[in-house]
């Protein structure tokens, strides 16, 4: 393969993968209670270079659908054509979502189908709502339980460690981390819940998921000191400036209004800032590129309203937008569709129009 290649699955309605990230998605489609098969999605990618408009992230199409018994097929047709076509000279346009674009998505389908010895179908009907973590306790269909914890960009220390080693103890199911970096203990049975929630409360786990919306929704990558390619705070800071966002948000009444924040210390795009409703890229030293107008779902990319700026730049801007979207918001609208809607950015339709 020319360079890295991501592959995920995803059951709607959350699309807590970010499904149209991925260079190769699958979104599960059953009927009855039973998995029928995946509609396909191909070519996402959320990299990008600053300064380099050949470069920008892209959200994945879907092609069509393939019965369960031909997922393996699908994987090794769309890889064949990604190693046979994809561009090996210049490295940051090593990705799939460059090769579909320079080709165009019809003849990239048609050589995947011309491998694949078959037609994919037409794809089926699909939802999502959100692409975050349903957090709290949750009932699988086999009676076992499952408590999805709020872990604040993926770290996890002091007292939570200590909470969790403890329960850890006990525990006899699993522990999953998410692609939205929470961990949920799961495979509890229904007669054990009881205990495993009064170690929560004992060690403060309970509280973790008393977030505001916007902190709920909120990731970051791991950027300054860790990260070589970081030119600023991520991990860090995301909490702080959060501290700061939610108080213009609680003027308003917004405490609870579910928005997804991203952040990153590069335009590298490791926490999938490009799809976020409100999202900042690193650019130097305590500054940021901003951008607006994700989907909730992940559904559409953003666009940059600020570039290069500072905290009180960012704050003013989004000072600003808060106090007209607790204004004039439609009913249900979430904060990035009304973003375009009142002509802070525009909508972006392609991922080659990114940086227009």
């Amino acid at each position: 393969m020319p360079r890295k290649f991501k592959i995920g699955f995803v059951i709607p309605p959350i699309n807590d993968i970010d499904v149209y990230a991925q260079d190769l998605g699958f979104i599960a489609i059953a009927a009855n209670g039973k998995l029928e098969g995946f509609n396909i999605a191909i070519g996402g990618g959320m990299g990008r270079t600053d300064q380099a408009p050949k470069t920008y992230p892209r959200l994945a199409d879907v092609i069509g659908f393939a019965d369960v018994d031909k997922v393996l097929q699908v994987c090794d047709a769309v890889m064949q054509v990604q190693r046979d076509y994809g561009d090996r000279v210049d490295r940051g346009r090593a990705r799939f979502k460059y090769t579909i674009d320079d080709k165009g998505l019809d003849w990239i389908k048609a050589e995947i189908e011309a491998r694949l010895g078959f037609s994919l179908a037409a794809a089926r009907s699909y939802e999502f709502i959100s692409n975050g973590d349903p957090i709290g306790w949750t009932r699988g269909e086999d009676g076992r339980e499952h408590c999805t914890l709020f872990i604040e960009n993926g770290r996890v220390i002091g007292t939570v460690m200590d909470g969790l080693r403890v329960i850890a103890r006990i525990h006899e199911g699993t522990f999953r981390i998410t692609p939205n970096q929470n961990l949920i203990i799961a495979d509890i049975a229904p007669e054990v819940r009881p205990g495993i929630e009064r170690l929560m409360k004992k060690f403060g786990l309970d509280r973790l998921n008393g977030a505001s919306g916007l902190r709920l929704n909120s990731m970051a990558c791991v950027a300054l000191p860790t990260c070589g390619l970081a030119m600023a705070e991520s991990e860090r800071y995301l909490p702080d400036l959060i501290d700061r966002i939610d108080t213009i948000l609680a003027t308003h009444g917004l405490t609870d209004e579910p928005i997804t924040v991203r952040m990153t210390g590069c335009p590298n795009g490791c926490a999938r800032p490009y799809i976020a409703e409100i999202a900042l890229t690193g650019r130097g030293p305590s500054k940021y590129n901003l951008y607006l107008g994700g989907g909730f779902h992940g559904q559409r990319l953003n666009k940059m309203v600020l570039e290069n700026v500072g905290e009180a730049a960012i704050l003013d801007m989004l000072r600003k937008v808060i106090a007209h979207f607790a204004r004039d918001r439609q009913s249900h609208e979430r904060f990035g569709d009304f973003a375009i809607r009142a002509g802070y950015v525009a909508e972006v339709k392609e991922g080659r129009h990114f940086n227009d």
